[in-house]
């Protein structure tokens, strides 16, 4: 897609969007994202200790089709 078309196609969704949407668009281009968390100690060994059984083949894994399947399970 060109540049040009997306804007196009951007002015087309904004003349077309209600305030709530206007609004979240406008902080999410505006505002900048930032994140300020830092790990501690204890998540990272966490993490070091979840990914080292992931790569052995021990821990469950789920595919991204049954996280969603999942997930829609649990909005109904």
């Amino acid at each position: 897609m060109t540049i040009t078309t997306l804007k196009e196609q951007l002015h087309a969704y904004i003349n077309s969007a209600d305030k709530n949407k206007l609004e979240a668009m406008y902080t999410l281009l505006v505002n900048p994202i930032e994140s300020d968390y830092e790990f501690t100690a204890a998540d990272k060994k966490m993490l070091d200790k979840r990914r080292r059984s992931n790569l052995k083949g021990t821990s469950k894994s789920y595919s991204v089709s049954e996280v969603r399947k999942y997930a829609v399970s649990k909005l109904n």
